[in-house]
């Protein structure tokens, strides 16, 4: 042991580069083990969840007729404009994801449009997406949606809709 004192007078060094480890750096090391991969999960998950995108979708299941569709907004007429270019539908019944595998979508056609409000037609046999938002943003931005003389709160029509993981289709029969 004095040998030791003299080398480490001459040439200073840790106990740890000297080959000694007290109980307390060995505890602290297993810690460290231990609390890095969690720290390094814990912010993986904090921005993995964030925000998550979802769907509107109305299905027209009519074998031969089309359904008039009007949707009322209450954010401002630039904003909802913009919306319209991303209305598509494909010629088929479909879930979500079967819709996003899809291809070639078509552009549903916009026959009025006001200050607020946007209509269309939903053809027979068809699946059409509405809205398409992170965390559900469409329920703020849409007021209600009318078909066939019912004019439905968004809330009621996401109520009515069924669920598919984060995106909602509400079925017209």
């Amino acid at each position: 042991m004095s040998l030791i004192v003299i080398l480490s007078a001459h040439f200073p060094c840790s106990d740890q580069q000297l080959g000694y480890q007290s109980a307390k750096s060995v505890s602290t090391g297993k810690t460290m083990v231990v609390i890095k991969p969690l720290i390094v999960v814990v912010i993986c998950l904090m921005l993995s969840g964030c925000s998550f995108l979802s769907q509107l979708f109305i299905q027209n299941r009519s074998k031969t007729k089309s359904i008039f569709v009007t949707v009322t907004y209450q954010i401002p007429a630039a904003e909802f404009a913009v919306k319209a270019d991303h209305m598509e539908y494909v010629q088929r019944i479909c879930n979500p994801k079967q819709y996003r595998d899809e291809e070639p979508k078509k552009s549903l056609k916009i026959t009025h449009r006001s200050d607020s409000t946007m209509s269309f037609f939903i053809p027979p046999s068809s699946t059409a997406k509405i809205e398409s938002t992170a965390n559900m943003a469409y329920v703020s931005h849409i007021r209600h949606i009318s078909y066939a003389g019912k004019h439905i709160p968004i809330r009621d029509f996401i109520d009515a809709a069924k669920k598919h993981r984060f995106d909602y289709v509400y079925r017209i029969d």
